[in-house]
């Protein structure tokens, strides 16, 4: 029992020197490749906002992208159109995957609303810590920096037992006072992106919320741990219980 222990104790380690070892370097040679360039990161319980000037919005900007389309090292991936699964708020939610021809992925948003009530703000699961946010913004092919109908205003990575990828159809200005683009019924949102260093994607749940009814459980696609992660994890998982059996 007590070799079977230490085995399973080295090999934990192993497991996580493998994988903190294998995450590293890719990390630093993603942040070389944002979608925009300098880029707009966002780290967990962090926010970033509509960088057009005449909205006064607190805090540092995302990227508005104005190229006529993706560049060619970018490949679109998967698409998916999800609608509510509960809820009172009729409305779909667009999410798209787009691969770097170095593997790591961004996913992009766009909602539709066709509810009578006005979207004013929304979640994505699935954007935890353990995964970092190198570029984030907005996809206006062959516009400008400026408002569009249908933009968000405000970005964020939520912290806590959930992370979340927070968007939301208002902010707060330099006078701090709440400043409103709700999208309205019948309006198709600007797309909005994350640019991230995952590399693998998967499906999961969105919501959005106007003051007092919401749209739950709204399929989307995101960010997934890499099968090495998966793999510690249970490892971990694995070697907590033996140790605690035999602790009693």
């Amino acid at each position: 029992m007590k070799q079977a222990h230490m085995l399973l104790r080295a090999a934990a380690v192993l497991a996580c020197a493998f994988v903190i070892g294998a995450g590293l370097a890719p990390a630093a040679a993603l942040a070389n490749t944002p979608l925009v360039s300098p880029a707009a990161p966002i780290a967990t319980s962090d926010w970033r906002c509509h960088p057009d000037p005449s909205l006064n919005l607190m805090g540092a900007g995302f990227n508005v992208f104005t190229d006529a389309a993706m560049p060619a090292d970018w490949s679109l991936l998967a698409s998916l159109a999800g609608t509510p699964g509960m809820g009172t708020m009729f409305v779909t939610i667009n999410s798209q995957v787009w691969q770097h021809a170095d593997g790591h992925l961004l996913f992009a948003y766009q909602v539709v609303n066709g509810n009578d009530a006005k979207v004013r703000r929304g979640n994505v699961v699935g954007h935890g810590s353990e995964f970092s946010v190198i570029d984030s913004g907005i996809l206006d092919y062959g516009g400008d920096l400026a408002y569009d109908a249908g933009d968000i205003l405000w970005l964020a990575r939520t912290d806590g037992t959930a992370p979340q990828l927070a968007f939301a159809f208002e902010g707060v200005n330099g006078n701090y006072q709440i400043v409103e683009r709700l999208l309205e019924k019948g309006q198709t949102s600007s797309w909005f992106y994350v640019e991230t260093d995952a590399t693998v994607y998967s499906t999961a749940g969105a919501t959005v919320q106007d003051s007092g009814r919401s749209g739950d459980r709204i399929p989307v696609l995101v960010p997934a741990p890499e099968p090495a992660t998966v793999l510690l994890l249970a490892a971990g998982a694995v070697t907590a219980l033996v140790l605690r059996r035999r602790g009693r």
